[in-house]
């Protein structure tokens, strides 16, 4: 079965980016692209649990905003 996708030069261009030589095919790109987007290995048990504490000090206001701690390290935007 072969099918035809219609979209903006714009997103061509920016699809054709990926194109890692040459002659690779538009085919071989989304191949690659779905490929990489399967991740097989799964977030540890403590990376889990650091995210939901993460999500839990934002929800109860304990974060800093990233101008503050650029302040706080000197870094300049």
């Amino acid at each position: 079965m072969s099918v035809t996708i219609t979209v903006s030069d714009t997103i061509y261009q920016e699809f054709s980016s990926f194109r890692r030589c040459g002659d690779e095919s538009d085919e071989e790109i989304i191949q690659d692209l779905l490929h990489h987007m399967i991740d097989d290995e799964p977030l540890s048990e403590e990376t889990l649990k650091s995210i939901e504490e993460g999500i839990e000090d934002f929800k109860v206001g304990r974060c800093r905003s990233l101008e503050d701690v650029m302040k706080d390290m000197e870094i300049d935007e």
